[in-house]
């Protein structure tokens, strides 16, 4: 308990937040895109040509269409590229994923360290063994 205590550098107090959402780290790496949204982002543009004064939601409902009645080689190939990414994804994740655990470990060692010498400096302190010339 004494090494916890001493390794703490936060305030005593912890507040409590309402958002409950984890903060993303900027670094990790990103989830690929659907096959749905790939095939919608690459044809978006095109419909609004095609559609000037269409709202979003009207354009999303075509693309929707547009991909229910789009033929099965064409959808598969959305679905083959997505697979391949997301594949890509699983392997960069783990790699990231390991590298911050390393990170952590690196760091709760170093604390832990710095929260035993204060522990010794003060006991020896208390003590009166430091700074005796005998």
């Amino acid at each position: 308990f004494e090494i916890e205590k001493g390794m703490y550098q936060g305030p005593w107090k912890v507040e409590v937040s309402n958002d409950r959402s984890k903060k993303k780290d900027p670094l990790a790496p990103k989830k690929p895109m659907s096959a749905y949204l790939s095939f919608s982002n690459r044809r978006r543009a095109s419909i609004k040509r095609q559609y000037p004064n269409a709202s979003n939601a009207q354009i999303s409902k075509m693309l929707s269409g547009m991909w229910k009645s789009a033929p099965e080689e064409v959808r598969q190939e959305y679905r083959d590229a997505e697979h391949n990414l997301r594949e890509m994804y699983k392997v960069a994740i783990k790699e990231w994923k390991s590298r911050v655990k390393e990170e952590e470990e690196g760091d709760r060692r170093e604390r832990e360290q710095i929260a035993l010498k204060r522990i010794l400096k003060s006991r020896t302190e208390s003590l009166g063994l430091e700074g005796d010339d005998d």
